[in-house]
């Protein structure tokens, strides 16, 4: 039991550790989760991993890294880490994030334009059907008319 409770407080801490909250520069810190030069930065893309299962294929989440790698950068450009910019590869790693956020945008315009044409095209069929369908009872009434008109005349 002891040892269980030793166990949970000691994840705790590492959280509390990994995550620290700060109110100084409160623009970066928005994005900024882990900070890159703390050693549980890994954890951050754990994180992002499980984030990126349900929210692949929203674009908002791919600009919401994008804007975590920009302020991760500032950080350490800020503690002079320039060296940790390129072993992270925090470059890299924006432009991709940007990169699958428009390709989710343009994704997402195709499949909307595709239920938009697939949905006019299943009015236009309703549309021709409705006209058929009229223009055969139309046809139909005015043989029907002049069949009648015929007998009465014999």
């Amino acid at each position: 039991m002891e040892q269980k409770i030793a166990i949970l407080l000691s994840v705790l801490t590492i959280f509390l550790v990994a995550f620290p909250v700060s109110a100084a520069n409160e623009n970066m810190n928005q994005y900024l989760g882990i900070k890159p030069d703390s050693p549980f930065y890994f954890f951050q893309g754990i994180r992002e991993g499980f984030g990126g299962l349900f929210k692949g294929n929203d674009p908002e989440f791919h600009e919401q890294l994008a804007m975590r790698r920009q302020a991760e950068m500032e950080y350490l450009k800020e503690q002079g880490r320039d060296d940790l910019i390129e072993k992270r590869r925090l470059q890299e790693r924006y432009q991709l994030h940007m990169e699958k956020a428009e390709q989710v945008r343009e994704q997402q315009r195709i499949r909307e334009e595709n239920q938009l044409g697939e949905q006019k095209g299943e009015t236009e069929r309703v549309q021709n059907r409705t006209e058929e369908e009229n223009q055969g009872e139309g046809s139909g009434q005015g043989s029907g008319g002049s069949g009648s008109g015929q007998g009465g005349s014999a």
